[in-house]
């Protein structure tokens, strides 16, 4: 893969270690039972060089929040640069292996055909697009959009009284699905542990302001490995028939189709981003947004001359 790389990259962001997430209320965003904390953050010098002239040009003055990583010196501050230096080139880091087995049988007759297939599929990398920016951030892991498993069985064949049928039966072991953290200053808050100003020996847990982070909003973070989680598995079993009435030259078809006949309402798809809002000040963290279409019957006529 090809992409624009910057080759001051370590010299253009700040790491903050240990970063607390907070809701918009400033309370702890809960995940699997516990305060969710990012191991690293990086921060742009950019935002943080924007962020020191609107303080010196007196425009930014709430006192309970950072408007720079803690720990740094101001001689350390002061020498802060933003330098970018934007190279078309390789990106070994960018990975996507992909890997499958299928075996497929048919057979066809006068009067029947069949047929079944089975596919064994592996996808995984750090980056799931093949063109294109990818701005989810964190992890090598399985990529979505992907079963590892999933066969398909089809029967038809030639019926009484001029009727035509078929059945389709499919399964799949479900997409990989990974919880993710979108960076907005609207909804959530970046904090971390600094020294308390009131009670000595004790730790305060201070937001950075949310200017810090305005180059960087929209991007989204990966909070586990890529493909933690899988979507249960679904089936799927469709009906066909038809029953063609020839007037000379003519043909006039009628057509009967059954959608998902064992009513199977697996999940294919939830609200993956831990800092979603439900209301005021609910979360809605895997909320379910979509299911298998629930069963559907289909009338449909045609005519073929």
């Amino acid at each position: 893969m090809v992409a624009l790389v910057d080759h001051n990259l370590a010299s253009n962001y700040t790491v903050v270690d240990n970063v607390i997430m907070l809701d918009r209320f400033g309370l702890p965003v809960v995940f699997a039972g516990r305060p969710l904390v990012l191991d690293r953050l990086a921060i742009s010098n950019e935002d943080i060089l924007y962020v020191q002239e609107l303080l010196r040009q007196g425009q930014l003055t709430d006192p309970n929040v950072l408007y720079a990583p803690p720990g740094l010196t101001p001689a350390q501050l002061a020498a802060l640069r933003y330098d970018p230096d934007l190279v078309l080139t390789k990106v070994p880091q960018a990975t996507r292996r992909f890997g499958q087995l299928q075996l497929r049988l048919d057979a066809r007759y006068r009067t029947w055909w069949a047929g079944a297939s089975a596919t064994i599929s592996a996808l995984d990398g750090n980056y799931n697009v093949v063109t294109g920016p990818d701005d989810y951030t964190n992890f090598y892991g399985a990529l979505n959009n992907q079963s590892r498993f999933e066969g398909k069985v089809y029967l038809g064949g030639l019926l009484p009284a001029r009727f035509r049928g078929g059945l389709f039966l499919s399964y799949a072991t479900g997409d990989r699905v990974t919880p993710t953290l979108p960076i907005d200053g609207l909804l959530s808050e970046f904090a971390v542990p600094v020294p308390s100003m009131s009670t000595p020996g004790a730790l305060d847990t201070v937001p950075f302001h949310r200017f810090l982070f305005r180059s960087e909003t929209g991007h989204r973070i990966f909070i586990q490995p890529r493909g933690t989680y899988g979507y249960e598995p679904r089936a799927s079993l469709d009906l066909h028939l038809e029953r063609s009435f020839p007037r000379g030259g003519t043909e006039v078809l009628l057509v009967v189709d059954a959608f998902n006949v064992l009513g199977d309402r697996s999940v294919t798809g939830v609200q993956t981003e831990v800092n979603a809002l439900a209301g005021l000040a609910g979360s809605d963290y895997g909320r379910v947004l979509s299911r298998v279409p629930p069963r559907t019957l289909r009338l449909g006529a045609g005519v073929r001359f």
